[in-house]
């Protein structure tokens, strides 16, 4: 009986820290999240200046050939950074997705064992 009290206790506390565990997953995939966000909002940011960036380019175009050919290769610049910052938000999101499922599916699996074990 002992002994089965002591399985009970060390089955609960595997359990425990399994629990545990997948909050701070849970966490850090919400964490995740937050900077898929912010990475996507540096791009809308971005993209909102390429627009900036094209209106005053079309403005200035008709007067100024030289100042129309420097705004075209800034405006070249952000829209090359947007994309950069878009592709790298969406690599980061599906990483950080994959590693966050596979660690949270294998939490779920080791406490489901533990309450198998318990039980």
């Amino acid at each position: 009986e002992r002994q089965l009290e002591e399985a009970r206790e060390e089955a609960a506390g595997k359990i425990q820290s399994l629990e545990a565990e997948l909050e701070e997953q849970k966490e850090a995939e919400a964490a995740a999240q937050r900077s898929v966000q912010e990475g996507k909002d540096e791009a809308a940011k971005l993209e909102k200046e390429l627009e900036a960036l094209r209106e005053r380019a079309a403005a200035e175009a008709s007067g100024a050939d030289a100042r129309s050919a420097a705004l075209q290769e800034e405006l070249d610049k952000k829209q090359a950074e947007a994309a950069e910052a878009l592709a790298e938000a969406q690599a980061d999101s599906e990483r950080r997705q994959r590693d966050s499922e596979e660690q949270r599916s294998s939490l779920e699996r080791q406490l489901e064992e533990a309450r198998q074990e318990a039980a």
